[in-house]
């Protein structure tokens, strides 16, 4: 009867402590991200999460001086190819931007004064 019992705490010894390790894993993942983890979100929240993740970002880069875009909004486009935009400067310098602010600039996006939307270029017109 002994043995019984020693295994019985044993197990239940056992299992509190991975219950307990569970528990800080998962309380770990919504301290650090304020929610759960992304993979167990519909894909739509997902979706909200990375575009609010990336609005957060320019918003950072922009006030770091790192995010000079010429349209509005801001292009995704340098953010996760270039790790800072300086699109703005190339047109002041009439040299060719990157491809998300090329198509702003041709519909209507451009955002600095005095300047054709005909006359900017992106870098794959340029080639």
């Amino acid at each position: 009867m002994n043995d019984v019992r020693r295994s019985s705490i044993k197990f239940a010894n056992i299992f509190s402590a991975f219950l307990f390790l569970a528990g800080g894993w998962w309380l770990g993942c919504v301290r650090e991200t304020g929610s759960p983890p992304l993979d167990t979100l519909p894909t739509e929240e997902q979706v909200a999460i990375a575009k609010a993740d990336v609005e957060t970002a320019k918003a950072s880069m922009m006030h770091d001086g790192k995010y000079n875009c010429c349209i509005k909004p801001a292009c995704d486009y340098c953010l996760l190819k270039a790790k800072g935009c300086a699109c703005a400067d190339l047109i002041d310098a009439d040299q060719p931007v990157c491809t998300d602010c090329g198509l702003g600039w041709k519909n209507g996006k451009g955002s600095i004064p005095d300047v054709e939307p005909s006359e900017v270029k992106n870098v794959l017109e340029s080639r």
